[in-house]
């Protein structure tokens, strides 16, 4: 006699199987090539576009799918493709990589192991330890500012007796980089192959600085002294000559950085005057900061939380000048009492109106106090000549 029950066992179980190899059936079935990370990529559709490189916004249709055959994302859902700034951290890891393989019309499959996905991490209806499977279209690539390759991909490497590499990419016509002038550059930072961690390029806003003001990493301090206004060059730059092994932001300890940089400008600074105050009276505050009115200004008195515009000059008792808003020819905005500087300067501009000059001596305890700070030495009385230009009235 035939067991009912064991034939409905048995056509369950085959009816299950058929969903399950349905589900399966969904994930792709190409020959994959494996790179050294373990991504495995395969060439659906050629293109004939161009490739992109690290900076460039790549714009592009994907699909992504689970183990399962379940699809987790679908940018053709939302009716628009996917614009991304490549390294940048809108990527994992696998898709950075997979889409530098690509060129502009490329329809690749991806394999996305663990590692190079969200790894132990569950995302959504993404469970921990997840290979991911993507099918990526490449629309469009819209370029970055270039401001380190040429169509030349092999350039002469120096290495420096300080661990410093670089290589000029392009060169400049303009004068030479060196200590005491003003320079303008744009730059984009890496590190672990190709993730950006800063650029002011996509910041809009160039880096200035005064080269031996120590307001910059060593690595970069001394890169900029090899290079003449216009060159375009790249720097590795190891650990020791950047963050060393405490890191900073986005950057781990003891990591390498990578930098392309294009110096703009190279300039001669302005003379600094210190301001006259001849035999004029000074005055100290109760926390012992001392005060030389040299113009007194109008309207009302600082408040704290206001944004205030100001020149500044900063100098030690001997004279030597650390640093200096009118020597770079950009004022320095900052919001007043709120403790973001050192406490003598954030007293001092409560003390000051609109168009006030004042001269203050800001002993030790009100500066940095026991600590260096690049060419301040510890325990350092500082002198700030300061000129309030703006001040923006809080809403």
């Amino acid at each position: 006699m035939v067991n009912v029950s064991n034939i409905n066992r048995v056509i369950i179980i085959g009816f299950l199987l058929f969903l399950l190899s349905c589900k399966t059936s969904k994930l792709p079935k190409y020959s994959y090539i494996e790179t050294n990370s373990g991504l495995k990529y395969a060439e659906i559709k050629k293109g004939n576009g161009i490739s992109p490189r690290v900076g460039d916004i790549v714009v592009f249709h994907y699909t992504g799918k689970l183990d399962n055959g379940n699809i987790f994302e679908r940018s053709r859902d939302r009716n628009a493709p996917i614009s991304m700034r490549i390294g940048s951290n809108q990527f994992i890891d696998g898709l950075r990589e997979g889409i530098l393989l690509m060129r502009v019309g490329d329809h690749f499959s991806f394999v996305v192991p663990p590692h190079l996905g969200y790894g132990n991490i569950a995302v959504g209806i993404i469970p921990p330890n997840s290979t991911l499977y993507y099918e990526v279209e490449l629309i469009d690539v819209k370029r970055g500012v270039d401001i380190s390759k040429s169509k030349k991909e092999e350039f002469e490497k120096i290495t420096t007796a300080s661990g410093l590499t670089y290589a000029i990419t392009h060169m400049g016509k303009g004068p030479k980089a060196f200590e005491g002038l003003l320079i303008k550059a744009d730059y984009i930072g890496f590190f672990d192959g190709n993730k950006i961690f800063d650029s002011s390029v996509e910041r809009g806003k160039q880096l200035e600085a005064k080269l031996g003001d120590k307001t910059l990493i060593p690595g970069l301090e001394e890169g900029f002294t090899y290079l003449h206004e216009g060159d375009k060059a790249r720097f590795w730059i190891p650990a020791s000559l950047a963050y060393g092994s405490e890191g900073r932001g986005l950057i781990p300890p003891n990591t390498d950085l990578v930098f392309d940089v294009e110096l703009k400008e190279v300039n001669q600074p302005p003379v600094v005057i210190p301001f006259f105050v001849g035999l004029k009276d000074t005055l100290e505050t109760g926390l012992g900061l001392r005060y030389i009115i040299v113009e007194k200004g109008q309207g009302d008195y600082i408040q704290p939380g206001q944004i205030v515009k100001i020149h500044y000059s900063a100098f030690l008792k001997n004279g030597y000048m650390f640093d200096s808003s009118v020597e770079r020819n950009h004022p320095f905005t900052m919001v007043a009492g709120q403790g973001l500087f050192i406490p003598g300067l954030d007293e001092a501009v409560l003390l000051m109106k609109e168009g006030a000059k004042y001269r203050f001596i800001i002993p030790s305890h009100l500066g940095f106090g026991k600590r260096s700070f690049g060419n301040i030495p510890s325990h350092s009385d500082l002198i700030f000549d300061i000129e309030i230009i703006d001040i923006f009235i809080n809403d």
